[in-house]
């Protein structure tokens, strides 16, 4: 049967099945698939996938488009994607992100930073998708098989575990430096924060605090009041730490 190798940076053979990640793989050609739908079929999502090279026995190689179809005897090779990662063509000052539900801490650690985050702990994947195709979005997730959908057009794997550790490696992949407004969006719902207390939850600023005088900002939407204090000071130090400022 025809084949072609798959040769995968070693930044991506983490998808692949334990016993395929330390060599070269041999893949049957079975008709005329584009070589991405061969990549993704080894567990590789689309939105990991950066350069592609094939090289035909006895030729350079040459960057090809995902849509190339393999012939017999070609080897490919698959680079990652480059950093900083492009953003959304809708995107101007900061690109907004969509996150799958089990990255509730990275979301409202990405609002503290003043990004646009939709996130839902019960969002359905056709959900999330169907936002990630609207072009405007960046979708995160650790669900390999959510990013592998043709309708993702901008997403990224999130390799790390650790909630702040996460958000270095987006900061970092996107390129996010210099586009943060930190404390500007509320971290619960997202909405853009507004001067003063608010009507809603007043109640909720402690006396000293308003005796003092301290600038306060409150959400138009779900009425939370926001104050500069040991919580925000203890943010910013695990920011910090992280390498981030907080503001």
């Amino acid at each position: 049967m025809a084949s072609c190798l798959v040769r995968l940076d070693p930044a991506l053979r983490g998808f692949l099945r334990p016993a395929l990640r330390g060599e070269p793989v041999t893949v049957p050609l079975d008709g005329l698939v584009p070589v991405m739908d061969r990549i993704q079929a080894l567990g590789v999502p689309h939105t990991e996938v950066g350069r592609i090279e094939v090289a035909a026995a006895g030729r350079t190689a040459v960057a090809v488009s995902p849509d190339h179809r393999l012939a017999d005897g070609e080897a490919v090779d698959v680079h990652p994607v480059a950093v900083p990662q492009a953003w959304p063509e809708a995107a101007e000052d900061a690109p907004g992100f969509v996150l799958d539900g089990h990255l509730g801490r990275l979301a409202g650690y990405l609002r503290l930073l003043g990004f646009d985050v939709e996130h839902a702990t019960n969002a359905e994947d056709g959900d999330l998708a169907a936002v990630a195709a609207a072009g405007t979005r960046v979708l995160l997730s650790r669900d390999v098989g959510l990013l592998k959908r043709s309708a993702v057009r901008h997403g990224a794997f999130v390799y790390a575990t650790d909630p702040l550790a996460q958000l270095r490696e987006i900061h970092d992949r996107f390129g996010l430096d210099g586009h943060a407004r930190p404390l500007t969006r509320c971290r619960v719902c997202n909405s853009a924060l507004l001067d003063g207390a608010g009507a809603g939850r007043a109640g909720d600023v402690p006396a000293d605090v308003v005796a003092r005088g301290l600038p306060l900002h409150h959400c138009p939407h779900c009425g939370r009041s926001y104050w500069p204090g040991g919580h925000r000071d203890r943010l910013r130090a695990r920011f910090a730490a992280a390498g981030i400022t907080l503001g």
